[in-house]
């Protein structure tokens, strides 16, 4: 049994190219400025203590019988 394959389009390559160029600058926008926001600034002391909440109560129980 042959296959026969064939190349992609133009548009088909634009389009390709176009949504790895979309989901790397979101990547870049976001990635970097949440990597940077945690850090404290140059000098100054880290800041210890603080408030976690979690949510209370049982988890749901699975009615699978």
């Amino acid at each position: 049994m042959v296959r026969i394959t064939r190349p992609l389009s133009i548009p088909g390559i634009v389009f390709f190219l176009a949504v790895i160029a979309i989901l790397l600058m979101q990547l870049a926008a976001t990635g970097g400025s949440l990597a940077f926001a945690q850090a404290p600034a140059a000098g100054e002391k880290p800041k210890y203590g603080g408030i976690i909440r979690l949510p209370s109560g049982s988890p749901p129980v699975s009615t699978r019988t």
